[in-house]
């Protein structure tokens, strides 16, 4: 599954979830129909699944850090110098 799809599924069933939970957690209050308190508990469901999808990302974010650090860390073990040199030259501090 695509991650784009993955996150619609992710959001849809965290609002329904919510939403459910609020319908038949929250005692009824008077005055308020139960297709609003439906839609509040779908909108704190979105909130839930955008916390998910940061998290995923974070996630994500991490693992490739640790791949850099690692490709970064074969190169300097193979040659200290070069590497050194690599780093000014992708910056472009040239002497």
């Amino acid at each position: 599954m695509k991650r784009q799809g993955r996150q619609d599924l992710i959001a849809i069933v965290c609002a329904f979830v919510g939403a459910g939970v609020v319908r038949r957690g929250v005692p009824p209050v008077e005055g308020i129909p139960a297709v609003v308190m439906s839609i509040v508990g779908a909108a704190i469901g979105l909130m839930l699944a955008r916390a998910v999808f940061k998290m995923m990302n974070d996630k994500e974010a991490a693992r490739a850090a640790l791949k850099q650090a690692d490709a970064n860390k074969d190169l300097i073990e193979a040659d200290p110098a070069a590497a050194l040199f690599d780093d000014e030259n992708d910056r472009g501090d040239k002497a």
